[in-house]
């Protein structure tokens, strides 16, 4: 690794400073990128400190306008900022690799992407993410076919396609596909598919399941005439919410937009009839994070994140209802659904806690919105209408997928690769539990039991364990201390 310290100006140097033309172009560089990685962490932790400005605000307050503009104010953040962020450190990540493997005088060095690509935890990532991929292309082929059986045709293509997994700087994982039918020697060849994860997931174990749905977009079957039922029940919802659009000049136009809602959809609900709970905590975490912030239509520029919602300055304008990702509300809902009929008898009394939870955010969010654009007639009448929308797509959705509830909860358990053996399950809940009263003086309150769940749920597990154990402290604090310092 490269040691700042061999440079001889101050930190604080820079291309005006005297010392700055004594230095090397080598010094230079990483004098430059010491300063640039230094702006990019004093932004962050900016916006870090406004974002729990607004807890403590929510803390003291407890109202639902104190959720809202705290919401607000923190998917701002990860709408605006953390995307800018992300590029930012990627430009820094690549320059330290070209200085440290371009410096004279040494011997080639092993990329800083070591740690990433080559540790047990990336290569545990790739694997789980193929297997995922597997997951996903074993529940398409069983809806794929006209019997209880999977498709017959599922083992000649699954032997023809190609998957790779990476990690990258990018906020939100994604999925590329494309199909070589004829190579120049006319053989045929399957889809090659690859899927890059964000840079963050091997600290965020609780994101491992949004995998699921970027693999169930990949075996989405389109328009195409070999569209199966359950494939064509998606255009029938896509072509119900694009008709009743037509009567209705807020609402998307084009059919294009519908399409994609409905195949966010479809894709969430692949991925938690394989995954879960584990995935609505997945999907909640990021929608509520990435896309509550697109319902304003706004420039930091003329308002700061730290200005939202502050007495006596303007808000953002809201959005038009033209995007589908103003529908991720219903996208939430609707998974949240599924979950319950999909997984009602095995989810135990914490989960269904948890699940009830993610509701009571979202109507506290909701109710919040109300009560801070009361005094805006434009601002209250389209965030009331936008409920409404949420509504009835949810009621046109569940009426289309009711149907396929039976079929798909059949096909729940492809796999127990993942699933906690009862040595394992041990080991973790002692692992929380002494952890829990080390942090607050007491065994972990969480009943869950592991035993019963897949590895990409454990991190929800331990997560709702602490969270509910630091709530428990929050709120004895306040009720002595009267409120929070």
């Amino acid at each position: 690794m490269i040691d700042f310290r061999q440079c001889d100006a101050e930190p604080g140097d820079g291309p005006n400073d005297t010392h700055w033309a004594l230095l090397s172009t080598l010094q230079r560089a990483l004098r430059s990128l010491y300063n640039y990685l230094g702006s990019v962490a004093i932004a962050i932790e900016q916006n870090q400190m406004g974002c729990r400005d607004r807890f403590r605000d929510l803390c003291h307050r407890r109202d639902h306008r104190s959720f809202f503009w705290f919401c607000a104010q923190r998917d701002a953040f990860v709408n605006d900022q953390f995307e800018t962020y992300t590029a930012q450190l990627e430009h820094a990540h690549v320059k330290l690799i070209q200085i440290a493997e371009n410096a004279p005088g040494t011997l080639p060095q092993p990329t800083l992407l070591r740690r990433w690509s080559s540790a047990l935890y990336g290569d545990f990532l790739s694997a789980y993410s193929r297997h995922v991929d597997w997951e996903t292309a074993v529940l398409a082929s069983y809806e794929s076919s006209s019997g209880s059986g999977a498709d017959p045709e599922f083992a000649r293509q699954r032997g023809k396609e190609y998957f790779i997994h990476s990690w990258a700087h990018i906020p939100a994982s994604r999925m590329r596909s494309h199909r070589l039918t004829r190579d120049h020697f006319g053989k045929d060849f399957g889809p090659f598919r690859s899927i890059r994860s964000a840079f963050f997931y091997l600290e965020m174990p609780l994101l491992f399941p949004l995998l699921y749905h970027e693999c169930a977009h990949a075996h989405l079957d389109g328009e195409s005439d070999k569209a199966t039922a359950f494939f064509r029940a998606r255009l029938v919802l896509t072509d119900h919410l694009w008709e009743s659009a037509q009567h209705d000049t807020v609402l998307p136009q084009r059919r294009s937009t519908w399409l994609e809602l409905t195949g966010e959809i479809w894709a969430d609900a692949m991925s938690v009839a394989l995954c879960g709970v584990g995935y609505v905590a997945a999907l909640a975490m990021q929608l509520f994070a990435k896309n509550e912030g697109v319902f304003f239509e706004r420039s930091s520029s003329e308002v700061g994140i730290d200005e939202l919602g502050l007495p006596g300055r303007r808000i953002w304008e809201p959005l038009e209802l033209i995007d589908e990702r103003t529908f991720w509300e219903v996208r939430l809902r609707i998974t949240l659904w599924l979950c319950r009929d999909l997984h009602g008898e095995t989810l135990d009394l914490e989960m269904r806690d948890w699940l009830e939870g993610v509701e009571e955010a979202m109507e506290a969010q909701y109710q919040g919105g109300l009560a801070a654009f009361a005094e805006c007639r434009e601002h209250f009448e389209q965030w009331r209408y936008r409920r409404i929308v949420s509504d009835k797509v949810l009621e046109v959705a569940q009426e289309v997928i009711r149907p396929w509830i039976p079929r798909l909860s059949r096909h729940t358990a492809i796999s127990d690769a993942y699933r906690i053996s009862d040595p394992v399950a041990a080991a973790i809940k002692r692992a929380i539990g002494g952890l829990h009263k080390d942090i607050f003086g007491e065994e972990g309150v969480s009943s869950c039991d592991p035993g019963s769940m897949r590895i990409d749920q454990v991190a929800l597990y331990a997560k709702w364990c602490f969270s509910k154990g630091a709530l428990t402290k929050l709120n004895n604090h306040r009720l002595k201390a009267g409120g929070f310092e």
